[in-house]
């Protein structure tokens, strides 16, 4: 069975007002890869709302708590108003029938193994991320893809994701 798994940017176009605007839906191929991309202020994917807590001292080091939680509508959050800008990359890969019907029932362990397929193709997908990126910054304005609110690769079902954080944003 083919399932999509992908990686996802998510920029906090900081001072962009979309205004009357509205929102901007873009769904194309590169190559056999599925893309999104998104402008407005309702990520399709939602956000991670993440706040710093409380410090501690751990061995010599200073230790800050975070705590966060995925709201799938920003305007239910402290980013209510922002002006968002996500990319998603999808590539299909071929999955076992029973990973596949575990992942629909929202079975973690399949979502695990759905991921780090995904991983495996992080670095083509990252390119794909980093090009459409950087045309939307060069073309249109940088100020667009200056601030990655959030990375994340992961699997995707009926729009929701089986997702982890990737390193330094990228």
């Amino acid at each position: 069975m083919k399932e999509k798994v992908g990686y996802r940017r998510l920029y906090d176009a900081i001072g962009v007002m979309g205004g009357d605007a509205g929102e901007i839906h873009l769904e194309f191929d590169i190559g056999s890869n599925p893309c999104e991309i998104y402008l407005g202020t309702r990520p399709h994917y939602g956000v991670w709302d993440i706040e710093r807590g409380a410090k501690y001292m751990v061995l010599d080091q200073m230790v800050e708590l975070l705590k966060g939680a995925y709201n799938p509508d920003p305007s239910q959050t402290r980013y209510a108003g922002h002006f968002f800008v996500e990319i998603v990359v999808w590539k299909w890969v071929d999955v076992a029938d029973e990973i596949s019907k575990a992942f629909h029932e929202m079975d973690s362990a399949a979502g695990d193994k759905l991921t780090k397929m995904a991983m495996q193709h992080g670095s083509e997908l990252r390119a794909y991320l980093d090009l459409i990126a950087g045309v939307l910054g060069l073309r249109f304005h940088f100020q667009l893809v200056l601030c990655v609110f959030r990375a994340k690769t992961g699997t995707h079902s009926e729009r929701k994701w089986a997702l982890i954080p990737t390193q330094s944003g990228h």
